[in-house]
């Protein structure tokens, strides 16, 4: 019998060799060249068709012995590879249970990161409650916030509408005492101006009646004598009028500086001012005590003058010196003014 018939015949007989396992006494062991390994559903069906085929043949090689001895032998060898498919089907079975135990162990770990995937999700969700409980504090804080606001607005509406009130009644007051500081400092300049007017007249009648009086000196130099500290006495005083005049002037015009530049102080400033003014008419009165006291002096010196001159024209030059001195009280007077 040729190999491809031996092989034929070893196929055939694999269920065979299933039914005389227990029944030999050799033990078989792993053979040392490994068959392929083909599936088990495919290898019966198959077996089952050789199967099928070879027992007609089979049939017909019964009766030789020869036929007998081979199939012996190739019983022994389909047991073999019966053994041999057996112990690959243990290895696969061992590779599908170590398989399925990875199998478990991915979906122990898959069911553990789902758990945990399931407990960050709970956790999102109770975050997410409490982002919805402060999103809605915050909007209630947001609409008393808007009240307030709206309040606010109200209030300060009201209080600009008041302030625009005060404005206008504070800009008509500005006006009127802006008007009545006007009238006073033009009454004051115009004072002023007529006082200098008049301090220049009088200078001017001054350096004259001085020149006559020059003329008068040399027969006067006895009543010089007399009355030559009362004309001290009232140049000195001339020059502390002059000199506090100056500085009133000075005072005056910084006093004016003041009260245009702070205007909210003017009303105080004039009240001042009309103190001033009658503390002046007071000392003005007293001035002309003074001037009375001078005068009577004056007419002492007359007199005393109506006796030494006896002549027309001497009387004519002691007129005019009494009118010298009627002159200079009155500057005195307005200056003191």
């Amino acid at each position: 019998m040729n190999n491809i018939g031996r092989k034929g015949i070893l196929r055939v007989h694999n269920k065979m060799g299933d039914r005389f396992w227990n029944q030999g006494p050799a033990v078989f062991q792993k053979p040392k060249k490994r068959v392929r390994f083909l599936d088990q559903e495919t290898g019966k069906d198959l077996v089952f068709t050789m199967v099928q085929i070879q027992e007609v043949n089979l049939q017909k090689l019964m009766g030789h012995e020869e036929r007998a001895i081979c199939l012996e032998e190739e019983k022994m060898a389909l047991l073999n590879e019966v053994n041999e498919l057996r112990y690959q089907l243990q290895t696969q079975k061992a590779e599908s249970i170590l398989r399925i135990e990875d199998l478990q162990v991915a979906i122990c770990t898959e069911v553990a990161a789902n758990m945990e995937a399931v407990t960050r999700a709970a956790e999102l969700e109770k975050t997410l409650a409490e982002e919805k409980t402060k999103r809605m504090d915050a909007e209630t804080r947001l609409l008393e916030q808007t009240r307030e606001t709206s309040t606010l607005k109200n209030a300060l509406a009201q209080e600009r509408i008041d302030l625009e009130v005060q404005r206008r009644q504070w800009e008509e007051d500005k006006a009127c005492l802006l008007e009545e500081h006007k009238q006073i400092t033009s009454t004051m300049k115009e004072t002023l101006i007529q006082t200098q007017k008049t301090l220049e007249k009088e200078r001017l009648q001054w350096q004259q009646e001085k020149s006559s009086l020059v003329q008068t000196i040399e027969s006067l130099k006895e009543i010089q004598r007399q009355w030559e500290e009362d004309k001290a006495c009232l140049l000195e005083e001339h020059k502390q009028v002059t000199s506090t005049m100056k500085e009133t002037l000075i005072q005056t015009q910084k006093t004016l500086e003041k009260e245009r530049l702070q205007w909210q102080q003017e009303k105080s400033s004039l009240v001042q001012t009309l103190e001033s003014l009658n503390k002046t008419l007071k000392e003005k009165q007293s001035v002309e005590e003074s001037n009375d006291r001078l005068q009577e002096r004056l007419l002492e010196l007359e007199a005393e003058m109506e006796e030494c001159l006896k002549k027309t024209k001497r009387r004519s030059m002691r007129k005019r010196f009494i009118q010298f001195f009627q002159r200079n009280r009155v500057t005195d007077s307005s200056i003191d003014y």
